[in-house]
């Protein structure tokens, strides 16, 4: 049976070998255990002891945790397993490698109470990377609830961390996260819920969110192209909330510059100008984009450096400064490259380094 406390509450975790960092994680519920109804620990798929680990911790710190063992390898498809399983009239969604600082369920479960009009509060959070920590404050959202979602999805309002919102129930029935793609999903669940609900914000910060970047650098790098492809069917999937097309339209294109700039650090720089052309087609990456010129010039540089021996850097291209042919193959089956017009030896590459 489900153990359930008397608020609510229902807080939702996917969790994968996350045995070093849960117990810290569950252990920072404590302070607001009186909010929550439930804690549902989706465990998918864990070999280093998760799930023991956590029902250890729930037990110390007196949580309401049901630990599920489940084996889907997809964090959106945890937490839809748990949104299935969820009782409570406000859902909490956190990660667990993050910890709730002590009061922020309170401030935002008040936020919502002090604002009967909005099914949505987000409070500020607490990046903490290998060498930085910043405040990331929510956007300042309007009360338009189309606007506000096509504006977060254009990113211009600031991405809502997970652990740092908390949704009515009634708002989010319906509302699934995708679970084809381990990037973005949550920028989709979360444009999905602006469409339909009004927000309050809260300047003090609710959560301390670890970034690991080196990971992130890995998803968006380890199958480019299936990357870009998965998040833009998942995207297309957002027509059913209203979203114009010329708004998923350019999310594609930010997605796609996102993976260019992972590319160039990795020094990857025939699918970095690859990349850049699917932007260009989706109408981003144009002349007048300082990004994309950027990143243009970086892949150049990088090219001149393999080429040449010259340049400190990888540079950009597009299809005006810098193209693959797909019609014709180097030795190895590698794309051939033009740079101006100019064809690189065969077998030869950009191997300088970003800046």
């Amino acid at each position: 049976m489900p153990k359930t406390g008397s608020g609510q509450i229902s807080v939702i975790i996917p969790a994968r070998n996350a045995s070093s960092t849960i117990a810290r994680t569950l252990s920072s519920l404590e302070a607001d255990k009186a909010l929550i109804h439930e804690i549902l620990l989706v465990d998918d798929g864990s070999q280093d002891g998760t799930a023991n680990v956590a029902a250890k911790a729930g037990d110390l710190h007196g949580l309401p945790l049901t630990v599920f063992e489940a084996g889907f390898s997809n964090a959106g498809a945890a937490r839809n397993f748990g949104l299935d399983r969820a009782r409570g009239g406000r859902l909490f969604f956190l990660d667990a490698d993050d910890e709730v600082l002590p009061g922020g369920m309170t401030l935002l479960s008040d936020a919502l109470d002090a604002s009967p009009a909005a099914s949505l509060a987000i409070g500020a959070s607490i990046h903490r990377g290998q060498t930085v920590q910043k405040l990331k404050l929510p956007g300042n959202y309007g009360q338009d609830n189309s606007a506000n979602a096509r504006r977060y999805l254009l990113n211009e309002l600031r991405s809502i961390t997970v652990g740092s919102a908390l949704v009515t129930a009634k708002a989010a029935a319906g509302v699934r996260f995708p679970e084809s793609i381990n990037l973005d999903e949550d920028t989709i669940y979360w444009a999905a819920i602006l469409s339909r609900c009004a927000v309050t914000t809260i300047g003090q910060p609710v959560l301390a969110y670890n970034l690991d970047e080196a990971r992130m650098s890995r998803r968006f790098v380890s199958d480019p192209h299936g990357v870009f492809s998965g998040i833009a069917v998942e995207l297309d999937k957002l027509r059913s909330f209203g979203f114009p097309e010329d708004v998923l339209q350019k999310r594609k294109s930010f997605i796609s510059m996102r993976i260019v700039r992972h590319l160039i650090r990795q020094r990857r720089f025939n699918e970095a100008a690859d990349m850049m052309r699917v932007s260009r087609h989706y109408g981003g990456g144009g002349l007048r984009d300082l990004k994309a010129l950027q990143y243009r010039l970086r892949i150049w540089r990088g090219y001149a450096t393999g080429l040449f021996g010259f340049g400190t850097a990888g540079m950009s291209g597009d299809a005006g400064i810098l193209s693959r042919s797909h019609d014709e193959k180097q030795p190895g089956g590698t794309p051939e490259l033009i740079v101006n017009d100019f064809h690189p030896p065969p077998g030869r590459h950009g191997n300088g380094s970003p800046e």
